[in-house]
Formats: structure tokens, sequence, C-alpha cells
């Protein structure tokens, strides 16, 4: 296009577009092309839509990728009733940017024109781009709670963990070769694959959840989960099991799990009350393991200001391959958390898990006691959270082979770990976790006398 055709059509575009805004009686004027981008700009700032548009359009007919012609586009095509085509203007500004504070007004923009448009899910996205390139502090918070805004108004919630962790004990392994059983004269010898080995632990957890309905005092969601667990053994592993002649694998190691439920909430005149239902599959070493279908029950009360307990139970019925049923599962939990006058966080839980099943060796009695403790104030660059607990295992009918072991099988297990949440480090919303974990196990079959300690590396939500 010629520069004088240029000129003329931003002329006939500009006066054309005031004449519905309001009657000119000006001589007509041509217009360079600074001079059209900004007119076109203040336009779209004097709510003038058609004007902008018009102005934009004939913009962008003497170059598809004027940058300010598309923030135009961005801001007017949702005001009328064009939100898709304001988005996709949008995300070409973005693209055509090239310094942060640039990138920042175009995603946006882009993202305003997707919430506008419905698409809150691809409108947080564009936030998370607009945070990762934020020019200020100031910028950054009210981007952040523009996000926190805009969940409120999602249906739609997801969220990805990622961890890695190495550890000396991937595979739950026990610290000897020896299996020495309390009050039975033998000692028997594990398998190579039964003894702990080292290496690194990999988590995928992917969640997400709709919500179907809601009100004051009510909301319903449908939620599904994935989740995989991966083992990579160190070289030292798979040498010590090449030698031992097992034909053990770190497949042997990993698990995974899909589930659907379906929750709802109600708030009541003290605190709130849920039900859920649940159903899914689990498998294990790469095979199928069982099915399970889950229904529950949660509530919580606010003591004061400060303290609330809450309470949650589920019963659970599990189904082995040949689609029997082999698990009855009972879980109840007591919590008491506080918020000090400093602002940290402490929470205690109590709770029992009862399994029934057609395996002896899979019924048992199992209670938990565990604490935690978030400190409000950083500790240098890190949030940082402490956990302790301690927990107890019967099995009441515990055999190994053809030996009952005297008085049922019971494990003593002592844990803790601290979590390092670097959120002052973040991009885009997610910022690094390094978390500690250690514990010990003590049991009357040495099979599962343990010690666990791993360091892991995880990715986590700012908001």
């Amino acid at each position: 296009m010629s520069p004088a055709l240029t000129r003329t059509k931003l002329a006939l575009a500009f006066w054309a577009g005031l004449a519905f805004a309001a009657p000119l009686t000006a001589q007509e004027a041509e217009l360079s092309i600074p001079e059209a981008r900004n007119l076109a700009m203040q336009a779209a700032l004097d709510g003038q839509a058609e004007t902008a548009r018009s102005l934009a359009a004939v913009l962008l007919q003497a170059n598809p990728n004027d940058r300010a012609a598309l923030l135009v586009l961005a801001v007017v095509e949702p005001q009328l009733g064009r939100p898709t085509q304001g988005r996709l203007a949008g995300a070409r500004a973005f693209a055509q940017s090239t310094t942060d504070p640039e990138r920042y007004e175009a995603a946006r923009l882009t993202a305003l024109a997707a919430a506008n448009e419905g698409r809150f899910t691809l409108a947080g996205w564009w936030l998370r781009r607009a945070l990762a390139v934020a020019p200020t502090q100031a910028d950054a918070a009210q981007t952040v709670a523009d996000a926190q805004g805009l969940r409120n108004l999602n249906p739609w919630s997801s969220n990805v963990a990622l961890s890695l962790a190495p550890s000396g004990n991937v595979n739950g392994g026990a610290d000897s070769r020896f299996n020495v059983i309390d009050g039975i004269p033998f000692v028997g010898i594990l398998s190579p694959d039964a003894q702990a080995l080292s290496g690194w632990s990999g988590t995928l957890d992917l969640r997400t959840s709709y919500r179907l309905s809601s009100g004051a005092d009510f909301q319903t969601l449908v939620s599904a989960r994935a989740y995989r667990r991966e083992v990579l053994l160190s070289r030292d592993a798979r040498e010590f099991l090449e030698a031992e002649g097992s034909t053990a694998s770190a497949r042997d190691f990993g698990s995974a799990l899909l589930e659907f439920a379906l929750r709802h909430d109600r708030a009541l005149t003290r605190g709130t009350f849920g039900l859920d239902l649940t159903a899914g599959q689990a498998w294990s070493a790469g095979a199928f393991d069982y099915s399970f279908l889950r229904v529950g029950a949660s509530r919580r009360v606010p003591l004061s200001d400060a303290d609330a307990l809450s309470f949650s139970g589920s019963l659970e019925q599990r189904w082995d391959d040949d689609d029997i049923p082999s698990d009855w599962r009972r879980d109840l939990q007591i919590s008491w958390a506080h918020q000090t006058a400093a602002g940290n966080q402490i929470s205690t839980v109590l709770g029992q898990s009862d399994v029934t099943s057609e395996f002896v060796n899979d019924t048992s009695v199992t209670s938990t006691l565990q604490f935690n403790y978030a400190l409000a104030r950083q500790i240098g660059p890190a949030q940082v959270q402490f956990s302790l607990g301690v927990q107890w295992e019967d099995f009441e009918f515990y055999r190994v082979g053809i030996f009952a072991v005297p008085g049922g099988r019971q494990d003593l297990r002592v844990f803790g770990s601290v979590d390092l949440f670097f959120a002052d480090y973040s991009y885009a919303g997610f910022a690094p976790v390094v978390t500690l974990n250690a514990g010990r196990t003590d049991s009357n079959v040495s099979r599962f006398d343990r010690d666990d300690l791993s360091i892991g590396f995880a990715i986590r939500s700012t908001f």
C-alpha cells in the first residue's frame, strides 16, 4: 500500500468513525501513522470504540504487525461484543512486544478479553504470563490479586504437582538381608528387591475440578485426579540386583492412580459440612492392582477466631482383578488448627484406619498422630513448615510363609519433614519447594525395619 493511499484511508477512517460519535464541521485532514495511532488509543480511552476500531483496522492494513493497533483492538473488541477477536489481537500484540513492560500490558489485555469471553482458565494462564514480566512489585501484586479473583469466577480449578527426590530407599525395602521374626527361632533371607535400594523417585499429580453449582452457602464439584510415581534406580542398586541374580527393575516399584469424585459442601450456622463420593482404579508395577469406591463426610467447627476443629470419616470398598470384594477400609480423623497472635499456623491431627481383607496380611489397624507448624515469617528466602508424627500399625493375623507371627505384626514408625517454599523465586506464579523427609520404622518382623531419608524438589503455585 502506498504512503499516500495509507494517509487517505486513515483520514477517512478517522472522520467516518467520529461521525457516529458526534457531528463535526472540521475540514477533513490527512493523518500520519503516528498521529493515527495516538488518535486510535485516545478514542479507546474515551470510550469511542467504533472510532478506535476503524482506525486500528486501517493501521493493520498498512502493517499487520502494528502492535499499537493490535492493543487498541484488544481493548475495544470486547466492548463491541467481540471478546474472541480482542483476545486474538492481544495475543498477536504480545508476540510483537519486545520489552517486559510491553509484554505485561499485552498479556493483561489478553487476559481481560479472555475473561469477557468466559474462558477463565485461559485468562488465568495469560495473567501468569503477565506476572512473569511484571515491571514492578505493585504490578505483580495487582496481577496476583486479579488471578485470585478470577479463581472465584472460574468453575474450573486445576493443579499440577511435580516432584523429584533422591533417596536411599526408593522401594521401601528392609535395612538388612535377613528377616528375623520375634518369637520364631528361624532367620529368613530376603530377596534382593525386598532390601533397600537407592535411586530417584518422581511423581506427577494432576488434579482438576469443575463447579457444577454454587450459591451463598453451598457448592457442588466434580473432580478427577491422575497420579503416577516412577523410580529410577541408581547404578549401585542395578549392579546389586544383577549380582544377586534378580530380574527386578525400576518398573516394579512404580504405581499409578486414577480417580473421579463428586463433592458437596454446605455452610451451616456454625462451620461447614461436606459429603463426597469417589471411584477409581490403582496400578502397581505396571499392572492393575484394584478398583475402589469410597464415600466420605467431613465437618469443620470454628471454636474462636483462632481455633477450629475438623472431623472426617470415610468407608472404602476395594475389588481385585476378579471383581471380587477384597478389602473394606474405614478411616476416621480429627484435627485441631490454631493461629497464633504472630500468625503462625499450628495443627494436630489424630487418625485411625481399619482394614478388613480377605488377605490376612492386609487386615490391620493403623493409628497416626501428627503435629504441623507453619511459620508466618520467612526464614531467609524461605517460608518454612515443620511436621512430626508417630504411627502405630497392628496386623493381628500376619503370617510369614507357614508361620503365624506370635501376637501378630506390629510396626512403630516415627517420621518428620521440613518444607522450604521459596515464593520470592517464583516465575509466572510457580515457585520451587525443597522438602526434607526422614523416618524410622521398627517392627517385630525385621523385613519392615527401615530408615527413610530423602530430599525432594517440587514446584508449587503461589496463588
